[in-house]
């Protein structure tokens, strides 16, 4: 006779300590969108919109098809936007005795831009996270797993 342990390992518990922290660093981060993030090498918009694309994909099993069209949508949008019009430009300019320096430019009107397609993006998100993971007490099968 085989008998049945049962693990203490809890998935439920580690996915709640990781979307903690994920909105946890969401949070922090907005209250410097423009600056450069030396651990990653990347401007805070861009670890923002990471952040937020790893949110989604803990909730992207339970949701409705048009839902992820939405975020897709969304997903390809700011891509795109990062790809055409990121805030930040670099330019080269001819210096004094005809040195060649580059310059990072930024464009106000293109980091409002993004500022508010990550905004949208991020109330989608955290919103379909409330709708999802709102209680502890969800029965299987409530939002379509079997």
């Amino acid at each position: 006779m085989v008998e049945e342990i049962k693990s203490p390992y809890q998935e439920g518990g580690f996915q709640l300590n990781r979307l903690n922290s994920l909105m946890e660093k969401i949070n922090f981060l907005n209250l410097n969108l423009t600056a450069f993030n030396d651990d990653v090498e990347q401007h805070n918009y861009q670890v923002k919109f990471d952040c937020l694309n790893t949110l989604f994909s803990e909730v992207a099993p339970l949701i409705q098809k048009d839902e992820k069209k939405v975020a897709d949508r969304y997903r390809k949008s700011i891509n795109k936007f990062l790809l055409y019009n990121n805030p930040y430009k670099e330019k080269k300019v001819v210096k004094g005795w005809g040195t060649l320096r580059r310059e990072l430019l930024f464009s106000q009107k293109n980091f409002e831009l993004l500022k508010n397609a990550l905004y949208g993006y991020e109330l989608f998100v955290k919103g379909l996270l409330h709708r999802y993971f709102r209680s502890a007490d969800m029965t299987p099968g409530e939002h379509g797993e079997v």
